[in-house]
């Protein structure tokens, strides 16, 4: 009764809604180069079309429902990816979707935009033709086991920071940082004295940008006030990096010189959300770290303060804030300037 089922030997078929059934065809058989393998109308009110290629372990069906709208895709990054190794073949494909009007676009993800080329079908879905070959990502050999949490931190941060580098070469994949990190995220939500996340901290310095960003992603998800000096601590290596002293407001951030730094301030902007959003009490969590001996660490924490706070406590963060900061330090407001300046959220540049 409970064999595991082996999906390897199953038929895929990838199936979605559409407002546009003709015009998506069109894009899939003409455009790729599928074939129609079957169609249906007004099968208990839905018409179909199942495109694909004959004998591949997959097929698309698209389909419309009379009444019903769909939509269009819901973002920029709703793939389907064709792994094309041969560099004639993948050359080949691209042509014959410009040779059908269709033009690449630039890919929400740059990794896309490396060795792939992106088109968008009628419904804003996007189909990648990559010229490379995929094989699974292998384990990375990491020992969860180390008598010394230090000893695995640190293996684990090296790791991180190898696969960083390659995949920013394109010699090899994100996927392995995270796989890397994940040994550092058990060891954290484990963690009820702090000494794991202490120990990371010191070690903030070390790591590459990405490993930073990548981590601070997962420690603000956790939503736990025992995480609050970790998530800080990168909120204000990140500022570092993008050259920012948390004065006034996101809209005046540098603009990023690079795509690495353009990552890095949307993974500040989310960081502030999610705090504001999803962090039960923020302001009890971070008023412990405006007593910070390190200005820049008080800073991070004020930024998340302003950011979260709600309006019924601004008198008080205000005069936290004034308490915990030092007057020298350029980012510290009287309490009208905080009522009058500090917004809800609104899209920023970049």
């Amino acid at each position: 009764m409970n064999q595991p089922v082996d999906l390897g030997k199953a038929h895929l078929r990838v199936a979605r809604p559409t407002d546009n059934l003709a015009a998506v065809v069109k894009f899939y058989r003409d455009g790729l180069g599928m074939e129609v393998l079957g169609t249906f109308q007004n099968h208990e009110g839905f018409d179909g079309v199942m495109v694909g290629c004959r004998g591949a372990a997959y097929h698309l069906e698209f389909t419309r429902k009379f009444g019903h709208r769909a939509g269009p895709a819901p973002t920029e990054d709703n793939l389907l990816v064709f792994y094309l190794p041969d560099k004639a073949q993948w050359q080949a494909a691209v042509e014959r979707l410009w040779n059908a009007g269709y033009k690449a676009v630039r890919s929400f993800n740059p990794y896309w935009d490396k060795s792939g080329r992106t088109f968008e079908d009628p419904d804003g879905y996007r189909v990648v033709l990559q010229n490379g070959g995929w094989e699974p990502v292998p384990a990375l050999e990491v020992s969860t086991k180390e008598t010394d949490p230090a000893a695995t931190v640190d293996a684990c941060i090296g790791r991180a920071n190898e696969a960083e580098r390659l995949a920013e070469a394109g010699a090899g994949d994100f996927l392995h940082r995270e796989l890397a990190l994940e040994s550092v995220g058990n060891l954290l939500r484990n963690d009820t004295s702090g000494t794991v996340a202490n120990l990371v901290i010191s070690r903030i310095d070390t790591m590459e940008l990405g490993v930073r960003l990548s981590l601070m992603r997962e420690a603000v998800e956790w939503a736990e006030g025992r995480f609050a000096p970790l998530v800080i601590h990168l909120l204000a290596a990140t500022m570092a990096e993008l050259q920012w002293d948390g004065h006034r407001w996101l809209d005046d951030i540098p603009q990023p010189t690079t795509e690495t730094l353009a990552v890095a301030k949307r993974v500040l902007v989310s960081t502030l959300m999610i705090i504001d959003e999803d962090w039960g009490d923020p302001v009890c969590q971070l008023q412990p770290l405006l007593g910070c001996d390190n200005p820049a660490i008080r800073r991070a924490a004020w930024v998340a303060l302003r950011s979260a706070a709600p309006m019924s406590h601004a008198t008080f963060v205000t005069e936290t804030i004034n308490a915990g900061l030092s007057s020298a330090d350029s980012v510290v407001r009287s309490h009208a300037e905080y009522i009058a300046a500090r917004p809800r959220w609104r899209p920023i540049s970049g």
